[in-house]
């Protein structure tokens, strides 16, 4: 989101290239020492935000060439164990239905998928059971109530969720999510690797309907993403995103379920962060 920081950092950039660049300013400030001082300022503040988004850049083009070469040359992967699909709702999203439909169309062999909601009245019931009527593979099933009650209504969810799963690879995202039929493939795919832990993916706007809507993607694809990458280049990935979190069972009651997250707010960085601390 455009947040107050965002607009700091934009603001300083701004003020600090123009004034960088004035040559002749009235004669009236000629004379004002404190002026030239107060032009510096700005122009070294603004550097710091700059070089930030500068490294972001560097990240971020490292990150997606290295991407695009590895996919290139990476075997398509024959390491495909069932999946669970977790998806705790509440309230609808826009195209909330089409959301939902990618991933029962994923190119996989065999996975589930499970839907919780805390209430019968939900809005998104009548679109789930839609969805139930609309495919008959893979298995699609709805939970109606949590389980254990915390402060976070996504994580009591959650919990419930994980003890109905039936397979052991936990595949876990946001009820906003598109994915394209490869979604699963490629996510499951990695934990051939037994030195993975969790999975993660970045995640951009598929649409902007508004104005609003197309700031808040810009500055998600500018700062959010790029303040990720970052991370990544210098310490790695230490915490997952909600768009996707994907997990072993294992992995998860190694570091106490999502039962010992009820009450945070930030459940995907926890979940990140908890199983790379156990270095994943």
């Amino acid at each position: 989101r455009l947040d107050a920081t965002r607009w700091a950092g934009i603001t300083c950039i701004c003020l600090g290239v123009g004034l960088a660049w004035v040559d002749d300013f009235p004669p009236v400030f000629h004379s004002s020492a404190p002026w030239s001082l107060v032009r510096d300022a700005v122009f070294a503040i603004a550097i710091v935000p700059l070089m930030f988004y500068m490294y972001a850049a560097w990240a971020a083009w490292r990150f997606f060439s290295v991407s695009r070469r590895f996919s290139a040359t990476r075997p398509a992967s024959a390491f495909a164990p069932p999946v669970s699909v977790l998806k705790p709702v509440r309230g609808l999203d826009r195209q909330t239905y089409e959301n939902f439909a990618t991933f029962c169309r994923q190119d996989y062999p065999d996975y589930e998928i499970i839907f919780a909601v805390s209430e019968e009245d939900d809005p998104a019931v009548p679109v789930i059971r839609r969805l139930m009527r609309d495919f008959a593979t893979p298995s699609i099933r709805l939970l109606i109530g949590t389980g254990p009650q915390g402060a976070n209504d996504k994580v009591s969810k959650l919990c419930r969720l994980v003890r109905e799963a039936r397979y052991d690879l936990l595949v876990i995202t946001d009820s906003d999510v598109s994915v394209a039929p490869d979604y699963l493939r490629s996510v499951a795919g990695v934990f051939a690797d037994p030195e993975v832990g969790a999975v993660t993916a970045l995640y951009r706007a598929a649409e902007a309907p508004s104005l609003g809507a197309a700031l808040d993607a810009v500055g998600s694809s500018a700062s959010f993403t790029g303040s990720v990458l970052v991370a990544r280049s210098l310490e790695g990935l230490r915490f997952a995103m909600g768009s996707t979190m994907a997990t072993t069972r294992r992995h998860l009651e190694a570091i106490g379920g999502f039962e010992g997250m009820l009450n945070l707010h930030s459940d995907d960085y926890e979940l990140g962060r908890r199983i790379a601390e156990r270095s994943y």
